[in-house]
């Protein structure tokens, strides 16, 4: 493809600087999908989102980081490939397994908060780490020891979701005549979601105030359920490029870090609220985490309306 053809958007992430590039939408070719890969894709979620839940939370604390991002991610994939059948059919069981997997995402909250605060200390730039910072680091491992034990015990006893009796029996609704649309049908209703998506993400980008972390939060928010439920319509969209679906995940995680220093900057101001020489020994750590902030802020300004304008352009007339 000639140079001039690909954009190359820049995302500064806390592991790094992600490039990722944005080639030219081209015409779609033409083909007509059946709506029986959303059959498949369920079942391929739903397995992934049961192995993971069944996994749970590990005793280990070195585990618990990939357990915890493993079974939220898996819960957002599954969730949106029901959106996605709650369009064609079978709504209400939809809705129902919807909410059983959105309760697990929320318990799951707080012991993300705290593996992501432990991630980026890791990863602070100062010279030496002062007591204060460690007993932090200990009160952090110390929580979320508690707050594993806690999801653990709610797994066990209330974690739900999806069995693969529910799969079978959403599959079954799924295929009834009465209850499918035809296909030319489903995939209009399926482009009008991502479509209605889409509008939503970029109404909350234009809504964006840097000084309110709020608001990038709220974009952050649509722009993971519009990234999945591309992801699971992928069969229909001709003129989306893995490319283009990368950028979008790299704009997520720049997004996610973004949150992620602003939740461990507001621990760490908690911390030593009230104590002065708690409050100078965390200073350091303070202004790395906002010269990190500041970075990543700007790289997210910069890089967010290339990849949307090229969604604009790669997304097919519902």
């Amino acid at each position: 493809m000639p140079r001039d053809q690909v954009q190359t958007v820049r995302l500064k992430t806390a592991r790094g600087t992600v490039r990722r590039r944005l080639p030219r939408v081209t015409a779609p070719r033409g083909r007509a999908v059946s709506l029986e890969f959303l059959e498949d894709a369920l079942a391929k979620r739903g397995k992934t989102f049961r192995k993971r839940l069944r996994k749970g939370v590990p005793r280990r604390a070195r585990g618990i980081d990939d357990a915890v991002r493993g079974l939220r991610t898996g819960s957002r994939r599954l969730l949106s490939v029901l959106t996605a059948v709650e369009r064609v059919g079978a709504r209400k069981a939809a809705r129902r397994l919807a909410k059983g997997v959105d309760r697990i995402i929320g318990r799951l909250g707080r012991l993300r908060d705290l593996t992501v605060q432990r991630e980026m200390l890791s990863r602070l730039d100062i010279p030496a780490a002062p007591s204060a910072l460690r007993s932090y680091e200990r009160s952090v491992a110390r929580d979320l020891r508690r707050s594993a034990r806690k999801t653990r015990r709610w797994l066990d006893r209330k974690g739900g979701g999806m069995s693969k009796k529910d799969e079978r029996r959403l599959l079954r609704k799924l295929r009834r005549p009465d209850a499918r649309r035809q296909d030319a049908d489903g995939r209009r209703e399926l482009l009008r979601e991502l479509r209605s998506t889409f509008d939503e993400l970029q109404s909350r980008r234009a809504a964006v105030d840097p000084s309110r972390v709020e608001t990038v939060h709220e974009m952050r928010l649509e722009l993971k359920r519009f990234r999945y439920l591309v992801e699971a319509l992928e069969p229909l969209l001709a003129r989306a490029t893995q490319d283009a679906i990368e950028a979008l995940h790299a704009l997520q995680t720049t997004m996610g870090d973004l949150h992620d220093i602003e939740v461990l900057s507001s621990s760490l101001v908690e911390f030593a609220n009230g104590d002065h020489q708690r409050a100078a020994a965390l200073a350091p750590a303070l202004a790395d985490l906002e010269a990190k902030h500041s970075t990543m802020l700007r790289s997210f300004l910069e890089s967010a309306d290339p990849i949307l304008v090229h969604w604009q352009g790669a997304l097919p007339q519902a």
